[in-house]
């Protein structure tokens, strides 16, 4: 009976000992963890793969800006458009719109456009926003009013 109970005894001890021992394997873990996690950094922006990320990430591709166009006639005839992938088709677009002989593309651009106008002459003018393209057309023209205006 007293061998059984000696065997019991260093069972226990055996329990106790691995418990521990696992324990310290689960803090030293925890340590090494916090102390440098695995990937890029939980608060930092990354654009691609950082050299200790595991994982590849893609490039991200430029923004292709979108174009938009007025195009304005000697009547005072307009075409304008916008929302084209390339300057050409908004250009052509605004020329069809018009649908004028004496047509002419004033403003092309990528934000906003405007044409001003002063009774005999017309100008475009361009800006990040409709207003700033007002001022733009108004202030090459020398004065004037804003006959039309598009924003992509």
């Amino acid at each position: 009976m007293e061998a059984q109970s000696g065997q019991k005894r260093w069972t226990k001890r055996r329990r106790w000992i691995g418990l521990g021992a696992a324990g310290v394997v689960v803090v030293v873990a925890l340590i090494a963890t916090l102390a440098h996690p695995f990937g890029p950094h939980p608060h930092k922006a990354v654009a691609r793969s950082d050299p200790g990320s595991h994982v590849a990430m893609p490039p991200i591709p430029p923004i292709r800006p979108l174009y938009g166009a007025i195009a304005v006639a000697d009547n005072g005839a307009a075409g304008k458009t916008w929302g084209h992938r390339s300057r050409s088709q908004a250009e052509r677009d605004a020329m069809r719109m018009c649908a004028h002989p004496s047509c002419q593309v004033l403003s092309v651009f990528t934000r906003c456009g405007a044409i001003a106008h002063d009774g005999e002459r017309f100008h475009g003018g361009i800006g990040h926003s409709r207003q700033v393209a007002e001022h733009d057309a108004r202030t090459r023209l020398g004065g004037g009013w804003i006959v039309t205006s598009a924003c992509n």
